[in-house]
């Protein structure tokens, strides 16, 4: 879960935070601070490498992504998240958008990472608070060997 500082009376940034729902309690070691960036939209999926558990995280600051990867599963105590592996703009990426609202991440069968970002445009641009149309965008995430590759791979109304 991303929670956003007001900036009073900490400094403006964020958290990312883990809950362990069967007993309502925050897993701190987790806990993922964000200075002066915001955490409007976290997602997270797991895969496995070398054999490994582990876990990719996508915090989203506007256009701006971070990606962080977790050292060992979820369930072992000793887990955390460094700094992000990689980052990247979605205005650096073809057909990408800036007014993304929510993201998730999800794993398939070969181990590949996707990234599903979410929006929505207005369909008459006279009428304020008129109707929208929503768009799921899908892109296929790489981030290995210090490069980044985010390319979008469909849309779909």
């Amino acid at each position: 879960m991303g929670i956003e500082s007001s900036g009073e009376p900490e400094p403006e940034g964020s958290y990312v935070c883990f809950y362990d729902i069967a007993n309502n309690t925050e897993l701190t070691n987790l806990r993922i601070t964000r200075n002066s960036r915001k955490a409007g939209g976290v997602g997270i999926t797991n895969y496995t490498k070398n054999g490994k558990e582990y876990y990719c995280l996508a915090v989203l600051d506007n256009a701006n992504v971070d990606v962080y990867e977790s050292n060992k599963p979820l369930t072992d105590p000793a887990c955390s998240f460094g700094e992000p592996i990689c980052s990247f703009n979605f205005n650096n990426i073809p057909n990408g958008q800036d007014d993304y609202s929510g993201i998730n991440l999800v794993t398939d069968q070969n181990q590949n990472i996707f990234f599903m970002a979410y929006r929505s445009e207005m369909i008459n641009y006279i009428v304020e608070k008129g109707p929208c149309d929503d768009y799921l965008d899908l892109y296929r995430l790489n981030c290995s060997g210090g490069t980044t590759l985010c390319e979008q791979i469909a849309s779909r109304r």
